[in-house]
């Protein structure tokens, strides 16, 4: 349990995205860290001082995110980190590529994105997938084009689906 909570606490800590100068940062010396910060951290003790000062601030900061979430809120980034524990190597690479796209978004990019995954949340499973296979289905000159319809034309097909729900029941 401790070994997963260590694995947990780095992974939350490498994922932060906190970004600092790597030039401006002196590296930490485990004798620098709190008692409670070295007993969270106790697997790492013979490597801390090896472990780039960027990576250090990281770890840091992902073990302060730890501590302050609710019980709920650990027992959901264990279910996470346990999902991309068993995902394959080329998925993750995958994964990866698409985040940094995201984060090359313009901020009303990313709002209306997250907008449309709310969206597909609400969904019923079988919507879900109905979905997930007509957009498997598509050329990609339709995906285009659907990817480019104003939020009028979105409406129009977000209603269409939800009378076919209604229908369905």
């Amino acid at each position: 349990m401790k070994k997963r909570l260590s694995r947990l606490l780095l992974i939350v800590a490498l994922s932060s995205g906190v970004s600092f100068s790597i030039f401006a940062m002196e590296p930490l010396h485990w004798q620098e860290l709190t008692s409670e910060q070295q007993t969270l951290l106790k697997k790492l003790k013979n490597k801390w001082d090896k472990i780039p000062p960027i990576r250090q601030q990281r770890i840091l900061k992902g073990l302060d995110r730890w501590q302050s979430m609710t019980p709920e809120q650990r027992k959901q980034m264990k279910k996470k980190f346990r999902r991309w524990r068993n995902k394959s190597p080329e998925e993750k690479a995958r994964l990866r590529k698409r985040f940094e796209q995201y984060k090359k978004l313009s901020p009303e990019q990313k709002r209306r994105l997250r907008k449309r995954q709310k969206w597909f949340l609400q969904l019923s499973p079988k919507q879900r997938e109905r979905l997930r296979e007509r957009w498997k289905n598509m050329t990609p000159q339709q995906k285009k084009r659907f990817m480019k319809m104003g939020s009028d034309q979105r409406q129009r097909l977000k209603d269409k689906i939800r009378d076919r729900q209604n229908t369905d029941k």
